[in-house]
């Protein structure tokens, strides 16, 4: 066939890819002379074509590279990317417009192939292309550079609580964004202690990771416990330069600092990207202990006649005004499926327990209160005396995974 002049540029190895795609480098050359004697070009050589520079000469070179960039991780898989100068690729693509057929293979392309097929016969660990490869390492071919990347590693696992002066995720401070400002006292974070932290602190060093995050089925507010079976949660591990790590261990050492951390971990396994997504988005009826204080004394019949009363309604809840600067008002509703009097200090008395299993997103206290009308019915209005919570417990997330 006869070509574009405009072609006549390459060398053998770039029209021929061009022409055959990946085919070899046999047979993208012969077909490239072949349609170069018949045009009349003159040859080639790689060193002076304007799309690859000579570049697939070093190619021992890019594995050298490549090879001691991966050797501080520790992966089953890999990708491989290379960089081509952003000119030589720009020339490319409009020579590649003068190409007929869809047999054509860019530099890039046949670059990351032959690179990939030599990574893994020198390291025996597998190429993953088009999947999520452990690690991904980028060659810039005209530098002789490699950057290596690992993808995150997630951890799963339960999680509890039983301190009420730390939250869930590490918390940094909005004015000054982890900077240190007047607001935070130069500390940067708003809470100095999480459970993020403190199941992350012993994560980290053991994974190699340069940082982590945090993914929670929901939260708890930060003054209630979270007891029972725990809570799930997916800890996610950037850049790991370790992938293979003994949890058992890491479930140990997170336990064994429970005493000063209040946080505890259980059931703690490996998983997969995908399943962060499904732990935020899933829906977990949760099962509390609210422990009340009531503005005037309340007979035990009263208390339980109204936690019956309670026991499969479904509440309209507004918005609370103490989330409402960070949450859209709406109105939601949500159902109580069973409240029952736990105890009660003194009968009547003004402190009591009550056991309530609610729809996942109930909020509890204003359950109790009625949040001055925004919840409806709540405990308060059918007592007909003012209370609230002055501690919460959540005790068990329903069918926790």
């Amino acid at each position: 066939m006869l070509l574009d002049p405009a072609l006549s540029v390459l060398c053998d190895r770039c029209l021929g890819r061009r022409l055959v795609g990946a085919r070899g480098i046999e047979e993208q050359q012969a077909t490239a002379r072949e349609e170069r004697t018949g045009s009349g070009w003159p040859d080639v050589a790689e060193a002076d074509c304007p799309v690859c520079e000579g570049a697939f000469g070093d190619l021992p070179v890019w594995l050298d590279v490549a090879y001691e960039a991966m050797a501080s991780y520790e992966a089953a898989t890999f990708q491989v990317g290379t960089a081509f100068p952003s000119e030589c690729e720009a020339l490319e693509k409009r020579l590649m417009r003068l190409v007929p057929g869809e047999n054509t293979e860019s530099v890039r392309t046949e670059a990351n192939r032959l690179l990939s097929a030599a990574l893994a016969e020198r390291t025996g660990k597998e190429p993953t292309p088009d999947g999520r490869a452990d690690v991904v390492v980028v060659v810039d071919t005209r530098f002789w550079h490699a950057d290596v990347r690992a993808n995150s590693v997630f951890v799963r696992g339960r999680y509890t609580k039983h301190r009420r002066d730390i939250p869930q995720t590490h918390w940094p401070c909005k004015r000054c964004q982890g900077h240190g400002c007047y607001d935070c006292g130069g500390a940067g974070v708003l809470y100095h202690e999480s459970v993020e932290d403190a199941v992350a602190d012993e994560a980290r060093p053991r994974f190699g990771a340069a940082g982590a995050s945090f993914h929670g089925a929901g939260r708890e507010d930060i003054d209630a416990l979270m007891l029972g079976n725990g809570r799930p949660f997916i800890l996610e591990l950037h850049d790991p330069r370790r992938r293979f790590v003994d949890l058992a261990a890491l479930m140990e050492a997170v336990n064994g600092a429970t005493r000063k951390t209040g946080v505890g971990v259980q059931d703690l396994r490996m998983a997969e990207k995908d399943e962060v997504a499904a732990i935020k988005a899933g829906e977990y009826d949760k099962e509390y202990l609210a422990h009340c204080v009531s503005e005037a004394p309340v007979a035990r019949a009263a208390v339980e006649a109204a936690c019956a009363a309670l026991s499969g309604t479904t509440l309209d809840q507004r918005t609370p005004e103490r989330v409402s600067h960070r949450r859209a008002d709406l109105v939601r509703r949500r159902t109580v499926h069973h409240t029952v009097l736990e105890r009660m200090d003194a009968e009547p008395g003004e402190r009591f327990s009550v056991r309530v299993l609610a729809e996942s997103g109930t909020y509890i206290k204003e359950m109790v209160s009625g949040d001055d009308g925004r919840t409806t019915p709540s405990l308060a209005a059918l007592l007909a005396v003012p209370c609230r919570v002055e501690a919460l417990d959540v005790v068990r997330v329903v069918d926790a995974s």
